[in-house]
């Protein structure tokens, strides 16, 4: 039964969207550690302007590699943000809560956020901006 699912195309998706995902996030936690650790702004502020970063690098590879949408960007682009955006808010509920509630550190609560929002941002771009039907 895993074998199957291991040849199906969206598998093969999932693995080029996490390397283009781990490039993202290498962005996203680079800038987080530099506005809160170096600078010293607000985690939540850090938190948002790396998300807004990792999704930035994110987008073209995503649109090209894992998904090799042939979409026009005006199409793709605002949908994209709008799963993105969606993915922000539950970031920064969700760090808020790790910190403050649970009293996660917000370097270990940055990496349990980003493993959600990477399951919540593929199957979001691939069926909602590049309408990806492989399965």
């Amino acid at each position: 039964m895993s074998m199957i699912f291991i040849k199906r195309p969206v598998f093969h998706q999932f693995l080029k969207f996490c390397l283009v995902g781990l490039e993202s996030a290498v962005a996203y936690y680079f800038v987080f550690l530099l506005l809160n650790y170096i600078l010293k702004i607000n985690y939540l502020i850090a938190s948002a302007v790396g998300f807004i970063s990792g999704t930035l690098v994110g987008y073209k590879f995503n649109k090209i590699f894992s998904f090799d949408s042939k979409l026009r960007n005006t199409i793709t682009l605002p949908i994209y943000l709008a799963v993105y955006s969606f993915s922000l808010i539950f970031t920064i509920f969700s760090m808020k809560y790790l910190v403050e509630i649970l009293k996660i550190t917000p370097i270990i609560s940055i990496l349990i956020v980003i493993f959600f929002t990477t399951i919540i941002n593929f199957f979001g771009v691939k069926m909602l901006a590049f309408k990806n039907k492989k399965w």
